[in-house]
């Protein structure tokens, strides 16, 4: 009798651990924001302008190298699909500064201006994997990266916008695929 009800116990047991789990996975997933799909619409978008921005001798409203932000998820988001077009708009536009630094003074510079604005979620995303308990700064990340996104919706047009949209999609990507930003060949 005793053998039974120790089975049965064990078994009681195993089962809310099995079912505490779950509960506990699920709401971790639930927790997470749902950020592929928007990533992939701002890929979709960005790509756009990268290809114009490929195509053109001069800066259209914006400085080049904030396409730099753009191409970075493009190669993100051709390694999760394996889309051949977000690699396409990546060769092309790193193509075309290239052509822009040869011709540069004093040879090979590269000039930008700017500032990062909207990155705090992206460098949350980053500082957070070499940190301990990182689930705090995880989470303000999120938050942060919901109110630019709300802020981004609603936002007509401009230099400002285009370089959070930029950012927005940036950290998306360091989100959904920690350290696809900053990765290296090397190991």
């Amino acid at each position: 009798m005793r053998g039974i009800l120790r089975a049965i116990r064990s078994a009681a047991v195993g089962g809310i651990i099995v079912i505490g789990s779950a509960l506990l996975a699920s709401a971790a997933e639930a927790d997470k924001p749902p950020l592929k799909a928007e990533f992939f619409q701002y890929c979709d978008a960005a790509r756009r302008d990268v290809l114009e921005q490929a195509k053109a001798f001069e800066r259209k409203g914006r400085a080049f190298y904030w396409d730099s932000y753009a191409v970075r998820g493009l190669a993100v988001a051709c390694e999760m699909t394996g889309k051949q077009e977000y690699l396409d708009a990546c060769k092309l536009w790193s193509d075309h500064m290239i052509e822009f630094q040869e011709g540069m003074t004093p040879q090979g510079a590269y000039y930008q201006w700017g500032s990062k604005f909207g990155g705090v979620p992206f460098h949350l995303y980053v500082y957070a994997q070499h940190v301990p308990g990182n689930e705090e700064a995880v989470a303000l990340a999120d938050r942060e990266l919901r109110h630019i996104s709300g802020v981004l919706a609603q936002s007509p047009p401009s230099n400002q916008r285009d370089q959070l949209a930029l950012f927005v999609m940036v950290s998306c990507a360091e989100r959904i695929s920690p350290g696809c930003i900053y990765r290296t060949s090397k190991k």
